[in-house]
């Protein structure tokens, strides 16, 4: 699990790896962690990975979604 946050925006992006994914929501720490963020007031967007590498995905989402705008 990797978390990054962006403390002027107040968000919280927490990133999971295919095995992670399968199991979070079972996990306390994840919990935690996503309770505390949002205590705080942050957005907290979870990104999960499946069988193929999720930064490229996700990157060509927000290129395309961008183009939009």
């Amino acid at each position: 699990m990797k978390i990054c946050t962006d403390d002027r925006q107040k968000r919280c992006d927490i990133w999971l790896c295919h095995q992670e994914a399968a199991r979070c929501r079972a996990d306390p720490s994840f919990r935690e962690t996503c309770r505390r963020y949002r205590a705080q007031g942050y957005q907290v967007c979870v990104y999960a990975g499946g069988q193929e590498p999720l930064l490229p995905h996700v990157t060509a989402l927000l290129r395309t979604q961008d183009a939009l705008v």
